[in-house]
């Protein structure tokens, strides 16, 4: 539900896409959804704030999904996503 009901999503990874990601990504072709993938081990942050915040203007999203693994199984998930998200947030506010 989360892919129908926002604009696009993006999916964060750790080198390669599995369980609940993986399904996402599926969900999001399934329903012609835009995506955008992000492998935090061959991003660096700023990289990554610069390309979601490109994904995010050029497809017009105003409801973007956000997914990747647990933190439970990717311990450095969280703190990647919350850098990332917060600068994205900054941006916007600039």
């Amino acid at each position: 539900m989360n892919v129908i009901h926002s604009d696009g999503t993006v999916a964060f990874f750790n080198e390669h896409v599995s369980g609940g990601t993986s399904l996402t990504i599926e969900n999001c072709k399934l329903h012609n959804k835009t995506s955008l993938l992000i492998n935090i081990s061959a991003c660096k942050t700023s990289e990554a704030v610069m390309t979601l915040q490109e994904f995010v203007h050029l497809n017009d999203i105003r409801h973007l999904n956000i997914a990747g693994p647990r933190a439970s199984d990717c311990p450095k998930m969280y703190d990647y996503v919350r850098a990332v998200i917060f600068a994205l947030v900054k941006a916007t506010e600039d």
